[in-house]
């Protein structure tokens, strides 16, 4: 019976302790309607605030020094947004596969048929040109060309002729005209190709004289040369060239070409071509040609057709 009454002591004081704990917080906090009777302080208020000094800012000094870069934010940010717009490259066609970009390598190749003169075989041609443009008014480079087949019925031949140039451009919005000088050399003579092919020990070697269509080859050896051209473009798809060159070789010939053609441009309708190259254009050429200083009045006829592209 002790233990039972010494544990209901012990409940009952943990209990009122409790009890009066709970009833001394709630009595400690204010009531809604207290708080409401709570006057809110405001700039007029008659309790005076201890004053606290102001330091006045020298805002004319403070702008002069701190810099305003709202500006170059927002012209920073506009630069992002609006990419910087390029001028469109020229893009013209000239004559022998070639084209006007301002930089760039242009390569072209081209393969024809030649005819010396009306009573002579028509010929194969085979045409690579390099050019390589330093500046937007200068360009150099080189081109080899074969020539190749029976030239009548008693001899065959086998012909070659290798050109440095340089190109001094004068360039508009769709036209481009050029002057170069060009140094050329000219390798394997007919008469020592026919003494190859035929294996008649028996056969006179005694030189003959040329014939017509032979001195239709006269430039053998080294030769320089001065000629002229342009390329026009009316249209985005379509392109006119021209060219006039007079070459002289020492071995007292001369040589005078004319080669007019016509151009498409490839890029107006391949769009990756247009992504990843500067030019591509399918020309073809038809030229004549007349040596001088040999006695020959015909006129030589060539038609070449070929591919130029620029990387």
């Amino acid at each position: 019976r002790d233990l039972f009454f010494l544990l209901n002591y012990i409940i009952m004081k943990l209990a009122l302790s409790v009890l009066f704990f709970a009833l001394g917080t709630f009595a400690a906090e204010p009531s809604a309607a207290e708080s409401a009777a709570i006057p809110e302080t405001s700039a007029d208020s008659s309790v005076e605030s201890p004053e606290i000094p102001t330091v006045a800012l020298d805002t004319s000094r403070a702008s002069a020094v701190v810099p305003d870069t709202t500006n170059d934010k927002t012209d920073a940010a506009s630069a992002e947004e609006e990419p910087a717009v390029q001028e469109p490259r020229k893009n013209i066609p000239l004559p022998r596969q070639t084209a006007y970009i301002g930089q760039g390598l242009s390569v072209g190749i081209a393969a024809g048929v030649y005819e010396p003169t009306l009573d002579c075989d028509c010929m194969g041609i085979w045409q690579v040109q390099v050019e390589f443009f330093y500046s937007d008014w200068i360009s150099g480079g080189g081109d080899v060309r074969y020539f190749g087949g029976n030239l009548d019925k008693s001899s065959m031949l086998m012909y070659q002729r290798y050109r440095l140039n340089a190109r001094f451009h004068k360039t508009w919005e769709t036209l481009d005209v050029y002057a170069e000088p060009v140094f050329g050399f000219e390798t394997t003579s007919i008469s020592e190709f026919r003494d190859q092919v035929d294996d008649d020990e028996s056969v006179d070697r005694t030189p003959e004289p040329l014939t017509e269509c032979e001195k239709m080859f006269s430039l053998d050896g080294f030769s320089v040369g001065l000629g002229g051209g342009a390329g026009w473009k009316p249209f985005s798809f379509l392109g006119f060239t021209g060219s006039v060159m007079l070459e002289y070789g020492f071995s007292k010939s001369l040589l005078l070409s004319i080669t007019p053609g016509l151009a498409f441009n490839v890029m107006d309708f391949w769009p990756w071509g247009r992504k990843n190259l500067r030019s591509i254009w399918i020309s073809a050429e038809f030229g004549t040609q007349r040596y001088f200083n040999r006695g020959v009045s015909d006129w030589s006829m060539h038609g070449i057709l070929g591919i130029q592209l620029t990387i």
